[in-house]
């Protein structure tokens, strides 16, 4: 009697003994688990677009938590917070550029003349997440001056010569990211402009191959002229997107070249000109918005966006607008905002 008495109660005892065991050691993982994460967070993969929105992370809150010290970096870790196919420590871990909604390849292209973040500003820094942001699972490229000169040194002698005889690193990187676009595609942005909404928010069709927003459409010609604006209706360089090998961005090149190699045609719209400096006004007719505008919006292939879309609001406010057509006006959905800080 006595001993069936006594073993349900040892049971009893051995099975307290080993839950107390067991939350002990739990609560010893915990603390361990809870320190290790205050000196190495793990970023969490974000599933759903408004879960992301709720973060507040800068740029400096990620360079200072993760150590970030280049945009490449950067890049990494903000594919490991928003990129719900990325994996912790494989950066490159993205959906296949080629495997696009339209003809685009998921690649977002900036210029700059350095890629360690100590070196840029803020707003261009913050300009930068915001490409990562909402682009997590796209690559991204970063051309500094290096990546640059390694990519120009694979052209031909021809490109490299016109390449050399650029005076100024603006046209410099207007003829590089014409070169860089058609060969890889994707969307270029300028480290000076941010993004406001996913390009799959764009409503593009999935032929689009060639999208550009309008900077410019003035009513009148001599206003564009005394606004200082390469031509009447004029493309945006400051962002655009395009397919691989886009059969009209290689006329804009080959326009380019034209002007580089014949640089008296140049000259001659210069001089026509009443305003502006005429290094402003050499850059913009020889490899800026004039031969791009002139090839990008002659061609019925080309989509076109309104005069907000890839730009946002002007400088000078509705005084500018008055001066536009009413047609490029009409939707007024800004996708991209540009501060024209002049970049590059």
């Amino acid at each position: 009697m006595h001993k069936k008495t006594t073993m349900p109660f040892v049971a009893m005892l051995t099975g307290l003994c080993i839950f107390g065991y067991s939350i002990f050691q739990f609560a010893a993982t915990l603390t361990l688990s809870i320190r290790h994460l205050q000196h190495h967070p793990r970023p969490q993969v974000v599933t759903s677009r408004r879960r992301a929105q709720q973060l507040t992370l800068t740029s400096a809150d990620i360079e200072s938590i993760y150590g970030v010290q280049t945009v490449h970096d950067l890049s990494g870790v903000a594919r490991s917070l928003w990129c719900p196919q990325a994996k912790f420590g494989e950066p490159n871990a993205t959906v296949s550029p080629e495997d696009g909604w339209s003809e685009i390849p998921r690649r977002v292209v900036q210029i700059g003349s350095s890629s360690v973040l100590a070196s840029l500003e803020p707003a261009v820094k913050e300009g930068i997440l915001s490409w990562l942001f909402f682009h997590p699972c796209y690559s991204y490229v970063f051309l500094d001056d290096d990546a640059m000169s390694t990519f120009m040194s694979e052209k031909s002698s021809r490109i490299k010569a016109a390449f050399r005889q650029l005076a100024n690193g603006g046209e410099r990187a207007d003829f590089a990211r014409y070169l860089f676009m058609f060969e890889h595609g994707g969307i270029y942005a300028d480290t000076d402009t941010t993004a406001l909404r996913p390009i799959s928010t764009w409503n593009l069709r999935l032929h689009d191959s060639l999208v550009v927003g309008l900077e410019a459409d003035f009513k009148d010609e001599r206003d564009a002229e005394t606004w200082v604006y390469a031509r009447k209706r004029s493309a945006s360089l400051h962002t655009f997107a395009t397919s691989k090998h886009n059969e009209v961005l290689g006329r804009v090149i080959t326009r380019v070249l034209d002007n580089i190699e014949h640089p008296e045609l140049v000259l001659q719209a210069v001089h026509a000109r009443a305003h502006g400096l005429p290094s402003h006004l050499e850059t913009i007719f020889k490899t800026g918005p004039g031969p791009f505008s002139d090839v990008v919006l002659s061609d019925l292939k080309t989509t076109v966006l309104s005069l907000y879309a890839l730009s946002g609001k002007h400088s000078q406010g509705q005084r500018f607008f008055n001066l536009q057509r009413q047609q490029a006006l009409l939707n007024q959905t800004v996708l991209v905002a540009h501060a024209n800080l002049g970049s590059w």
